[in-house]
């Protein structure tokens, strides 16, 4: 996503976590069913003091579109880290400290330039150095870095002096020097035990996000933490197990294949063409290995692959921790239980997917349920992914199927549905071809493709639709009762969103902008009354104006983001 060091009045501001604010853009036989947790209650909305920005002028509104800062006002833009209390304005290329329930300026002197960083703290530009300033103005950190952006996953904040990078933490605070050529998290910190690997000449480094501790390590990365464990790597030179603290676990040996730790064990590959066992979180070896396949344990056992004589393979069954088979060998697959967007696997703890081959190409997939010992779902399904252990995303065999565009070329999918334990279909399939846990698994996020214009859905847990396929991108903040609905335009880097809409976490709307036929934006209030403009007719574009929509007068000057994925 790009972030804007200078932020003008047809650019976006980018999303930043949960509490993210918008800018300005121009245009348009079956087990019995589990029991279900009751959902807790919806809390009210609070009160918010959002920007928005329409037609090239910006205002303020609260949750219900009311105006507490009209469009007709002199500012350039306006944004916010946070939807209540103050707010960032920018006039003549400086940047305001505003209140947000009239306007009033605060502080007129934040900087040049703002960048968004983690919730409730903006990065600021005076004299050419960036400095770190919260919602109420109080610098945090005073314009002393080369460049400041936070983490993608919002928890803490990368600066640069020199060339070399520092951290901070999500509120701010120091916590090493500038020492380091490189940092990397693959996706977010708390995966890892909230140790964030990075590189220090030819050493390799790993910082405690919640102690500030720094120390040296024979590792270069980390995998996820489970059970108090974790992998950790060096290209070419495979894997070692380590605790929460980064500290190598038992005799260091290295594997070139770690599996995933769960219930004491962790499967391991001394080389990749060899048999797998499991050794305990000690680093000793508790199962010899002796198989082709090995998958996570559970609390009755873990599925495993028979190796025959000749070195083949067989088939997967369940064997207890002595290595002794509990469910005899009887099919062709066995993988995590989840599914991604993409179609990869990720862990279910206590579930696997299963599989029986029915053709050269084809097969039918379940659900083995590792803590019971048991078949929870008997393999029928062209697909299936398990969303915790209440419900299913399924692909039924011979079902319909969509096109889809991704990176460049078309592809045919089976559309998905959601199904629980009992076998009841609450979702039949239809349009979407994923459907994700979300937010702590109480939404269920759904998609209709795999290309930039594909929309979200968002799903309560039985089904039923809260939020229709109108946005590329939905945020709930659950704590604070709403749902946000942008347009996403762009791709990578050059992506930007643009707040669309507002519901509470029923999914009822409380705003939304829409694009009348000649290209004028306009605000609409929960029951689509027009707020602003009441008549668009001013606010229309010319063709030409219309075929450039989306792009900004003026060209803003990019901050580079930080790459959690990739050193640089």
């Amino acid at each position: 996503m790009q972030r804007l060091s200078r932020i003008g009045r047809n650019t976006l501001a980018v999303s930043v976590s949960t509490l993210l604010l918008s800018a300005c853009n121009q245009g348009d036989d079956a087990p019995k069913p589990a029991a279900v947790a009751p959902q807790p209650a919806a809390p009210s909305m609070a009160a918010l003091s959002i920007p928005l920005c329409l037609n090239g002028q910006c205002a303020v509104i609260d949750q219900d579109a009311k105006l507490l800062v009209p469009f007709d006002n002199d500012y350039d833009n306006i944004v916010a880290s946070a939807y209540q209390g103050t707010l960032m304005a920018a006039r003549e290329e400086r940047w305001n400290l505003i209140q947000a329930k009239d306007g009033k300026v605060l502080r007129d002197d934040i900087g040049e330039a703002l960048s968004l960083l983690t919730p409730n703290l903006y990065g600021f530009v005076r004299d050419g150095k960036y400095g770190v300033v919260d919602g109420q103005g109080k610098e945090v950190q005073a314009p002393r870095f080369d460049d400041i952006y936070p983490n993608s996953a919002n928890e803490f904040i990368i600066y640069e002096i020199d060339g070399k990078r520092g951290i901070l933490d999500a509120k701010g605070k120091q916590l090493t020097e500038a020492l380091y050529d490189t940092t990397l998290v693959n996706g977010s910190v708390a995966e890892h035990g909230g140790l964030i690997s990075a590189e220090r000449g030819e050493e390799n480094w790993i910082i405690n996000l919640a102690t500030g501790e720094q120390k040296a390590v024979a590792y270069e990365s980390l995998g996820d933490l489970h059970d108090g464990v974790m992998s950790a790597s060096v290209i070419g030179k495979g894997s070692q197990l380590v605790d929460a603290k980064g500290d190598v676990v038992g005799d260091g040996k290295s594997y070139d294949y770690l599996g995933t730790p769960a219930n004491g064990l962790v499967a391991f590959r001394e080389k990749y063409d060899s048999p797998c066992g499991y050794l305990d979180y000690q680093g000793k070896v508790a199962i010899a290995a002796q198989f082709a396949g090995c998958g996570a344990f559970g609390k009755q056992g873990g599925l495993a692959q028979q190796r025959m004589e000749d070195g083949s393979s067989g088939k997967y069954g369940l064997i207890d921790r002595s290595g002794a088979w509990k469910v005899q060998p009887q099919y062709d697959s066995a993988d995590s239980a989840g599914l991604t967007a993409l179609g990869y696997t990720v862990d279910v703890p206590g579930l696997a997917a299963v599989g029986v081959s029915t053709g050269l190409f084809s097969a039918d997939f379940g659900i083995f349920n590792l803590d019971e010992g048991s078949e929870w779902v008997k393999p029928g399904y062209a697909q299936i992914g398990a969303l915790g252990n209440d419900l299913f995303v399924v692909a039924k065999k011979g079902g319909p199927q969509k096109t889809v565009s991704f990176m460049g070329s078309e592809s045919q999918v089976p559309v998905v549905g959601l199904m629980d334990r009992s076998g009841k279909m609450l979702l039949e399939p239809d349009e979407l071809i994923s459907i994700q846990s979300a937010y702590d698994g109480r939404f269920l996020e759904g998609l209709d493709g795999m290309d930039n214009a594909a929309h979200t859905v968002l799903l309560d847990r039985q089904g039923r639709t809260l939020v229709p396929a109108l946005w590329q991108k939905l945020e709930v903040n659950p704590q604070q009762g709403y749902i946000l609905g942008y347009e996403v335009s762009g791709t990578g880097d050059e992506a930007t969103e643009t707040l669309r809409a507002l519901y509470d976490l029923n999914g009822k709307p409380r705003f939304t902008v829409a694009t009348t036929d000649c290209g004028a934006e306009q605000l609409l209030d929960g029951n689509g009354k027009a707020i602003w403009p009441q008549d668009p007719t001013p606010y229309c574009q010319s063709d030409d104006e219309q075929d450039d929509e989306g792009e900004p007068e003026q060209e803003p000057a990019p901050v580079e983001e930080s790459e959690e994925t990739s050193e640089s």
